[in-house]
C-alpha cells in the first residue's frame, strides 16, 4: 500500500492513525483489567506494551485483535469502528498470536 492508495474503498485520504482507542474499558466479572485507554498507532509505526504481570497487556491485545469487546470505548481501523469489519477484511491488517499456544494433537516432535 502507498500513500496514494486508500486502504479500504471510501476512504479518501491516509488517516492519521491506522489504529486507535479511546476510553477502552474491560473487566472479568466484576475485576477491572483496563480503564479509559487511549491511544493511536500509526501506519508502519512499532509499538511495544509492556507493565507488570497481569496489568491487562494481553487483554488490550485482544480487543484490539477484535477477540473482545470492551466494556467501554472505541477500537478503530483507519477511523472506521473496528466493529464494522469482517472479520477477513480486519485479519488483511490485524493478527494476533497468543503467548501460550495449546497443541492441537497430543504428539511431541519426536513421536511425530
Amino acid at each position: 500500500m502507498n500513500a496514494a492508495t486508500p486502504p479500504f474503498p471510501g476512504v479518501a485520504t491516509r488517516p492519521a492513525s491506522a489504529l486507535r482507542t479511546s476510553g477502552v474499558e474491560f473487566g472479568y466479572r466484576v475485576e477491572s483489567v483496563l480503564a479509559g485507554v487511549d491511544l493511536a498507532i500509526r501506519d508502519g509505526e512499532m509499538v511495544g506494551i509492556v507493565g507488570p504481570n497481569g496489568s491487562g497487556k494481553s487483554t488490550l491485545l485482544r480487543i484490539l485483535a477484535g477477540l473482545l469487546d470492551p466494556r467501554r470505548g472505541e477500537v478503530r481501523l483507519f477511523e472506521k469502528p473496528a466493529r464494522d469489519y469482517a472479520r477477513l477484511e480486519a485479519a488483511r491488517y490485524i493478527a494476533y498470536v497468543a503467548q501460550d499456544l495449546a497443541p492441537v494433537f497430543g504428539y511431541t516432535v519426536a513421536e511425530f
